[in-house]
């Protein structure tokens, strides 16, 4: 084992193969080294298997005996990590293996992500490919690269070669939670250049600071009623429009969510006291909105000698009115069930600096009519006020159905093992599922892994107390027949 730090945790295959995949660099488009131990693996083992162009590993594992009725399954993983590390830590992802350490109950990397998303899918297939006493039915296996950066890898693999018609998605779900479906994306950008004016005489600058948001992830956050310093600035700026205001510059905190931003506008110093006034007025009144989920966002306007030259009033009220429309908040919520939210947007980043204005958003849904629908609406109405819309980095979203045989007998086996049923998890971001269920339409599909939190961070870890019944779990479902 590559690591004593894992010698005593249970279950033993999976840590040890978890170990293994550790200690080998698997960052997004460096994935070599790993797939040429995963192939070295399957040689060693006479197990039959397919490599493409672009990475992708699928293996075919054969029934045990008195199986060989029972429905195939495919696994599925992908073998990229998103690669974060510490301020101050010195450390090669390119080179190193990770450090590990266990505090808490939980596995963490030292000063780097742990690679869990989705090391947990590999080690688990690994383990399964590698056991000898395990039962099952007929096994595929797909090992996928290139997927935190769009997944570029399963877009490229020939879904032909898939025989299977029932699958595990080893990237969502947790050891006590089974997915359902996950969101496509179609992303949007806006890039255009104003000619700046020279600062007026009679005017004065004004600097605006939001700040003490909370934030939050893209996805995770968009219902938790948190406030999106751009969409406040675009509704207090909407008021003082009809003073010919004058913005030169837009800097925003944070990412997605934005918890805060500096902007910079001009304005008569006949109006000054008035926009001052309009302005805080109107923030208050938002931030009533805002008391129980983001109880201290703030305002705060300074009187400044800017450098930066204004772009005109025009266009001034084109760029508010832009970010009114544009915004981070959900479209559509499911007709039965309103705390599930099927689709929603998301602004990216928005900067304007030196008369150069630039908007990054992307539409995310479990539709794919949603996506196109709000896509265009945003696109007709964007180009009445003169800007252009470019298509983004897009995905197919994995629609969630009404019944699936495989998730029933998944409930009935967790419910038999632990005396009470797996709740659903509806992923709000993209998974390979999604491709591959929109190439093979009768795919009946499921995810679940080990528990783990804090992906794409240097806090990623493992639940260590739920893994091995995360593995009881999935051992049973494969040993049950139907």
């Amino acid at each position: 084992m590559k690591y004593s730090i894992l010698k005593d945790l249970k279950p033993l295959e999976f840590f040890y193969w978890f170990g293994e995949v550790c200690a080998i660099p698997h960052g997004s488009k460096k994935e070599e080294k790993l797939v040429e131990f995963i192939v070295n693996f399957l040689t060693e083992r006479n197990l039959d298997y397919s490599l493409d162009f672009k990475g992708n590993i699928f293996v075919r594992l054969p029934t045990s005996k008195g199986y060989e009725n029972q429905p195939s399954i495919l696994f599925q993983a992908h073998l990229d990590m998103v690669t974060v590390k510490d301020e101050g830590i010195v450390f090669d992802f390119e080179k190193d293996p990770l450090s590990l350490r266990i505090v808490d109950n939980k596995l963490y990397a030292s000063g780097t992500s742990l690679g869990a998303d989705n090391g947990v899918g590999i080690a688990t297939m690994l383990a399964l490919l590698d056991s000898k006493t395990i039962v099952h039915p007929t096994l595929e296996f797909l090992f996928t690269v290139d997927e935190e950066t769009g997944l570029n890898g399963i877009k490229e693999f020939d879904t032909d070669k898939i025989s299977a018609r029932r699958m595990i998605n080893m990237d969502c779900g947790d050891s006590h939670v089974i997915a359902v479906s996950s969101t496509g994306k179609l992303g949007g950008n806006i890039a255009k250049t104003f000619l700046v004016n020279s600062k007026k005489q009679d005017y004065c600058t004004l600097k605006l600071i939001i700040d003490g948001g909370l934030g939050g992830h893209s996805s995770l956050s968009v219902r938790n009623g948190r406030a999106c310093a751009v969409t406040l600035l675009a509704e207090i700026l909407s008021s003082v429009l009809d003073c010919e205001i004058e913005l030169s510059s837009i800097k925003t905190k944070g990412v997605a969510i934005f918890k805060g931003l500096e902007a910079v506008i001009s304005c008569h110093k006949n109006q000054k006291a008035n926009v001052i006034d309009v302005l805080t007025e109107s923030f208050n009144k938002i931030k009533i909105i805002f008391e129980n989920t983001d109880p201290n966002i703030a305002l705060t306007i300074l009187e400044e000698n800017s450098l930066i030259n204004p772009i005109s009033a025009q266009q001034t009220k084109s760029v508010v009115n832009l970010l009114s429309l544009i915004k981070t908040a959900p479209y559509r919520e499911d007709g039965e069930n309103n705390s599930i939210l099927l689709t929603f947007t998301v602004l990216q980043s928005v900067s304007l600096e030196n008369g150069i204005f630039s908007l990054e958003f992307f539409v995310r849904s479990t539709i794919d009519y949603d996506i196109i629908s709000l896509f265009n609406y945003y696109n007709r109405f964007s180009a009445l006020l003169g800007f252009e819309i470019n298509k983004g980095t897009s995905y197919v979203g994995w629609k969630e159905t009404k019944r699936s045989i495989f998730r029933e007998k998944a409930i009935a086996v967790h419910k038999k093992l632990f005396n009470y049923e797996p709740s659903f998890e509806r992923v709000q971001g993209g998974i390979e599922t999604a491709v591959i269920v929109s190439k093979i339409k009768d795919m009946d599909a499921i995810g679940f892994a080990p528990t783990a939190r804090g992906a794409h961070t240097t806090s990623e870890c493992i639940f260590l107390n739920e893994t091995q019944d995360f593995w009881d779990w999935l051992i049973a479902l494969l040993k049950e027949k139907e």
